[in-house]
């Protein structure tokens, strides 16, 4: 799932556009639907106007929390630094990581800033225009931290993790755990407290 679609679903989660709401909220269900399942939400899947997404899946749960944009980004940073520069025989610990970990925090605050931007917009386009005046921004924080906490464990898991500057740390064997233990965590922790977009809750609250 990308930021786009996280701003999506924190704008159903937070508007909860009814049946009657625009054709933008419409658009914005289908879209989220599309997205978390790969394919086109089926008429059997319809109740009411609203889909009835499944998100207990594990590979749901493992990539439902995925900023892709700015990790498509991360991965062209890293193949224009390339290797760190390091004295020759002289562990990878000791090269220099500087430009990683700072672009690394870079591109982590670029995530919260592009989720909370899309939100903003998703937000409007799914509030009725009767709605709207004045329209009052809700900052989606459980769906910026999955965003930013996405990014994270990604970024340190794939190869030329910033991690390697720890020279006690195998990053290599640890990558695996870090990004399966991540992502559940993260996806746990949005259906503990409520939050992952649930289209059942979504009816049941109009």
């Amino acid at each position: 799932m990308s930021c786009t679609s996280l701003a999506e679903s924190s704008a159903l989660r937070i508007v909860k556009p009814g049946v009657e709401s625009s054709p933008a909220a419409q658009r914005l269900r289908e879209a989220v639907d599309k997205d978390t399942t790969g394919q086109a939400p089926t008429d059997e899947a319809r109740t009411g106007g609203f889909v009835i997404v499944d998100r207990t899946a594990v590979l749901s749960q493992l990539t439902s929390f995925i900023p892709t944009e700015t990790l498509t980004i991360w991965l062209a940073v890293l193949t224009a630094l390339g290797d760190p520069k390091r004295v020759p025989g002289q562990s990878v610990c000791k090269a220099e990581w500087a430009a990683h970990w700072w672009f690394a925090l870079g591109i982590f605050l670029a995530t919260l800033g592009l989720t909370t931007a899309l939100s903003y917009i998703k937000q409007k386009e799914a509030t009725p225009k009767a709605r709207r005046k004045p329209f009052k921004f809700e900052m989606p924080w459980p769906e910026v931290s999955a965003a930013g906490a996405g990014f994270a464990v990604w970024a340190l898991s794939l190869p030329n993790t910033p991690l390697q500057t720890f020279c006690d740390f195998p990053a290599d064997r640890w990558s695996p755990v870090i990004i399966l233990g991540g992502t559940l965590a993260i996806a746990t922790v949005m259906a503990m407290t409520g939050t992952s977009v649930n289209w059942a809750k979504v009816l049941k609250a109009k």
